[in-house]
């Protein structure tokens, strides 16, 4: 009888390898995740930072405070979505600040972005990286009220998140009063 040459794997070297892709996913989509929620933060730093420059800018040239609508005119590009929201967008509007932030009842420029779903390593980092700037609006259009942000209050999915572009604004003299 002729032996034939088998050619294929075993059985058992089918099992180690699926044994080593497995360990190998163990270890790397924890941090695969991770480095998702920092580039979310980082996204959004980078936002917050084009927003600022202009809002100060929207302010020094037609000394008013911009909406998300005017400030276009100050960026190259306007994001519409912000990297911590499910189907939200940005807003720019005016918040009243609690004490812990700024003078109590004054009130503050601020970029807002709704309907978010971030997870509490994002809330961590936020607080970390932005400090009493970030927070959460709650109240009607006319009379949202800025608080500083928590852990509980930053993951809660019906809060807005917000950051404040310019602190106290009644204290900078508008157009319309001059």
């Amino acid at each position: 009888m002729k032996k034939k040459n088998q050619k294929g794997f075993t059985l058992v070297e089918l099992l180690v390898v699926i044994a080593i892709i497995g360990i190998l996913a163990v270890v790397a989509v924890p941090a695969l995740f991770k480095n998702i929620n920092k580039a979310k933060v980082a996204d959004l730093q980078a936002d917050y930072s084009a927003f600022k420059s202009a809002s100060l800018s929207y302010y020094t040239d037609k000394n008013d405070y911009p909406d998300i609508d005017t400030i276009a005119e100050y960026m190259e590009s306007v994001p519409g979505k912000s990297p911590l929201a499910t189907d939200g967008e940005y807003t720019i509007e005016t918040v009243t600040v609690d004490a812990q932030v700024g003078k109590e009842g004054s009130e503050s420029l601020a970029l807002v972005a709704t309907e978010n779903k971030i997870s509490e390593d994002q809330a961590d980092k936020l607080i970390k990286e932005f400090g009493v700037v970030v927070g959460t609006v709650t109240g009607e259009a006319d009379s949202r009220k800025f608080e500083k942000g928590t852990k509980e209050s930053l993951t809660d999915e019906s809060s807005d998140i917000a950051l404040l572009l310019i602190k106290n604004t009644e204290s900078i003299p508008a157009l319309s009063e001059e």
